[in-house]
């Protein structure tokens, strides 16, 4: 099991309502430097804690 602190969980957060946001965006958010969020990012998502990014679709588009 992967051990998730805080800034793991803030990461997790700001990703679930905003997928892109960049490493810069994200490390200026949470505290972090860019290349620390990224290197949180990829662990994540090597644990299955990130299990991808979407795009949300309007009715009307589909």
């Amino acid at each position: 099991m992967t051990h998730v602190d805080d800034y793991d969980l803030k990461i997790l957060t700001l990703l679930q309502s905003n997928g892109r946001l960049t490493n810069q965006e994200l490390s200026d958010l949470v505290g972090l430097s860019a290349s620390q969020c990224s290197r949180r990012r990829i662990n994540m998502e090597q644990a299955n804690l990130i299990l991808g990014y979407h795009a949300r679709l309007s009715p009307d588009a589909i």
